[in-house]
């Protein structure tokens, strides 16, 4: 497409129908369009290509909405469109010598490496699953019982928060009406965990408190509902001896 662009000023009051306007531009009572064949009209005072081929290549780099009924288009042209091709191209190559494949293979490649990933994720969640429900039998073993309700108090080396997480409501499940409360040490962090179920509740646990009162001893922060509460703060600051000591290890 090599039309030729055209610039006119005219009366903004008599501009053409169809002519872009855009909104929050202020405009004098004379307005200059650009029009390129017809079918691009717009107000603008900038400079501009001669014709539509001088443009070149377009390509589209991103697309995002900026208010309601209104998108907006990131792109390059000319040189810069050619560039970004050769970059592009420059990036396939080295996918295609990485994975020893032909070009056209890539996709396919890429998605059987995408599946292996999963299935390797799933066969090491159900390791972890394992794993999880023999240490979550061992620390059912050690609760104490006071007055019926089930007090499970334990540090657990290396584990993420998001697997102390699941441990906790897993041994809350198992040993219920209890309070458990897990910390954990891991990536020079620790994490602290605490579950109450509805009668250690109203039997006065409170899972905010418990984890307030423990972030405090190792100079974290944390706290929250009385049926579940987190916390955290970094490691090597003693969670074993702040557990140890706090009152509901000792009460």
């Amino acid at each position: 497409m090599n039309d030729k662009l055209k610039t006119y000023e005219v009366a903004f009051a008599d501009k053409p129908d169809g002519v872009i306007a855009f909104f929050g531009e202020k405009y004098g009572d004379f307005v200059r369009v650009v029009d390129l064949g017809g079918w691009s009209m717009e107000l603008c005072g900038g400079t501009h290509v001669k014709s539509g081929g001088e443009v070149g290549s377009i390509r589209v780099l991103s697309e995002s909405a900026i208010s309601s009924g209104t998108r907006r288009l990131e792109a390059v042209a000319g040189f810069s469109a050619y560039d970004w091709n050769t970059d592009r191209v420059h990036r396939l190559n080295r996918l295609v010598k990485s994975f020893a494949c032909k070009p056209e293979e890539i996709e396919v490649r890429i998605q059987q490496m995408q599946d292996q990933h999963k299935e390797l994720e799933k066969k090491l969640r159900s390791i972890l699953n394992k794993d999880q429900a023999k240490v979550a039998e061992n620390l059912i073993h050690k609760a104490k019982n006071r007055d019926g309700i089930q007090i499970i108090t334990q540090s657990v080396p290396g584990m993420p928060t998001n697997e102390l997480r699941s441990l906790a409501g897993q041994i809350n499940k198992r040993c219920e009406p209890s309070v458990v409360l897990l910390a954990s040490e891991t990536d020079e962090k620790c994490s602290l965990i605490c579950i109450c179920s509805k009668l250690a509740i109203d039997r006065g646990y409170k899972a905010g408190e418990i984890i307030n009162e423990l972030a405090l001893k190792i100079g974290g922060k944390g706290g929250g509902k009385p049926d579940f509460a987190m916390g955290g703060g970094l490691a090597g600051k003693g969670v074993d001896q702040a557990i140890t000591s706090h009152s509901l290890h000792s009460s």
